[in-house]
């Protein structure tokens, strides 16, 4: 009985690296697209590409079945998404406001 229930034990726990790698790489993704709709780019261009490397990364170990690094890897671009949407949205809210041109008037 108790050897049944090691065994349930390691095919259960066998089964949650790739789980957790995907559920990583799936929101980091998530946030990469949202830093890439805001032009994150622009303003947060470090971040935002080194997002990019590291989510190709990850999505390169998954493919490989290194799902504890595949892991680790979205789980860094995760963190550098948040950072680039965090200094985009910054940067979008100090933009100055246009300056019009001299004698052009609104009604």
């Amino acid at each position: 009985m108790r050897l049944l229930s090691i065994v349930a034990l390691l095919l259960t726990c066998s089964a949650c690296g790739p789980v957790i790698a995907t559920s990583n790489i799936v929101s980091a993704d998530a946030a990469l697209e949202e830093a890439r709709l805001l032009n994150a780019q622009r303003f947060a261009p470090y971040w935002y590409h080194s997002a990019e490397l590291f989510l190709g990364k990850a999505r390169e170990l998954d493919g490989h079945s290194e799902y504890q690094f595949a892991s680790e890897y979205a789980g860094i671009a995760l963190v550098r998404a948040n950072k680039a949407l965090e200094i985009t949205r910054k940067r979008m809210h100090s933009r100055p406001a246009a300056v019009k041109a001299k004698g052009s008037y609104e009604w």
